[in-house]
């Protein structure tokens, strides 16, 4: 991987560790980058074994999970409070 991809990607998780919350796409990180949607992509995998809408959605559920174990919201709000929109999505990826 290209040393500036390494400060790219470092960057980006980051960002992501921040804005799970927010509407993230991955046009929008790879542009973020300077990238083509496949470069961003490709890279993202070598980088993380994961896709990046994969690592989008693990950060998302490890959010849920601590929201669920530290207060008494419930699951609706919670998944919209993460970032997972639609409620028959949120049931099933959170009960995941």
């Amino acid at each position: 991987m290209h040393p500036s991809y390494e400060i790219s990607f470092d960057l980006i998780s980051e960002y992501i560790d921040s804005h799970y919350f927010e509407e993230l796409t991955v046009e929008k990180l790879a542009a973020m980058c300077n990238m083509s949607h496949s470069t961003f992509s490709m890279n993202f995998y070598r980088r993380y074994n994961m896709t990046c809408k994969e690592y989008i959605t693990a950060t998302r559920i490890n959010a849920a999970e601590n929201m669920l174990l530290f207060s008494s919201h419930d699951v609706s709000f919670i998944a919209r409070e993460v970032g997972i929109r639609t409620a028959a999505i949120s049931s099933g990826v959170i009960k995941k």
